[in-house]
């Protein structure tokens, strides 16, 4: 809305003597207010990315790698019988 007002006001030219140094300020003010949206809008994507990236490694970590943690366990623990104990353990105290 502000640009648009900008925009007719550089249309339509005023004769008032303060309407070139209120158009220099709504300029200004315009162009800070186009640099913060810019900002948000990267932030925002940026916060996105951020939300897919830790999606993608949570299913990595659930379906690839702990796989092969619990396939190790599993032969760990046949060697040594004091890890199912301590399975045990772990999932009482839960």
């Amino acid at each position: 809305m502000a640009a648009t007002v900008w925009t007719f006001s550089q249309a339509h030219p005023s004769t008032e003597p303060g309407h070139t140094v209120m158009l220099g300020r709504l300029e200004e003010h315009l162009t800070r207010a186009e640099a913060i949206a810019a900002r948000e809008h990267e932030g925002r994507v940026s916060a996105k990315v951020a939300r897919s990236r830790r999606a993608e490694l949570r299913r990595v970590v659930h379906f690839q790698l702990l796989r092969y943690l619990v396939a190790i366990g599993e032969i760990a623990a046949k060697t040594q019988t004091d890890l199912e104990q301590l399975t045990l353990a772990l999932f009482q105290a839960c």
